[in-house]
C-alpha cells in the first residue's frame, strides 16, 4: 500500500538548513533540561532544610523521606541523586560529574550485556557448522588415461 502523504522534495541546502535548525533546538532543550535539573536540586535542598527544621511539624522533621513521599510522585532515588549536587561547592560541575559517571555505568553495563549474549545459530547455520566440523572424505585422485588411437 502506498503512502497517501505527498512527498516533500527539498533541495540539499534546505536539508542542511533543516538539520542545523533541529540540532540547535536539541541543544537548547538539553540546556533547558540541565538548568531545570539544577534548579530542582537547589529547591529540594532548601525544602529539605526547612522540613527538617520543623517547619512542617515535628514528625516531618524526623522523617524527611516520609514527608517527601507524601508530597512528590518522583522516586526517592531521583531526589537522592539531586541532593548531593545541590550541596556541592560547584553544583553545575557536580551535575556534569554525575552525568559522566552515569554514562560510564551505562556503557559498562551494555558491554557486559553484549559479552554475555549467547549467539544461537539458525538452522541453516547449524547445518553448515555441523558439515564443516565433520571429516571430509579425501578427494579421489584422477589418474590420466591413455589415449588409444584406433
Amino acid at each position: 500500500m502506498s503512502d497517501p502523504r505527498p512527498t516533500i522534495v527539498r533541495s540539499l541546502d534546505e536539508h542542511v538548513h533543516f538539520i542545523h535548525k533541529k540540532w540547535s533546538a536539541y541543544d537548547k532543550s538539553v540546556d533547558k533540561a540541565r538548568d531545570a535539573r539544577l534548579q530542582v536540586a537547589m529547591e529540594l535542598r532548601a525544602l529539605k532544610e526547612r522540613i527538617e527544621s520543623g517547619e512542617s511539624g515535628d514528625l516531618a522533621a524526623i522523617d524527611w523521606w516520609g514527608w517527601y513521599g507524601n508530597n512528590f510522585q518522583r522516586s526517592r532515588s531521583d531526589a537522592e541523586k539531586l541532593l548531593p549536587i545541590a550541596g556541592a561547592s560547584d553544583p553545575p560541575a557536580a551535575l556534569d560529574r554525575q552525568q559522566q559517571q552515569t554514562r560510564a555505568r551505562v556503557a559498562a553495563h551494555a558491554d557486559r550485556q553484549r559479552s554475555s549474549l549467547r549467539v544461537v545459530p539458525s538452522e541453516p547455520q547449524r547445518v553448515a557448522l555441523a558439515n564443516a566440523t565433520q571429516p571430509q572424505p579425501e578427494p579421489q585422485r584422477l589418474t590420466p588415461t591413455k589415449h588409444i588411437e584406433g
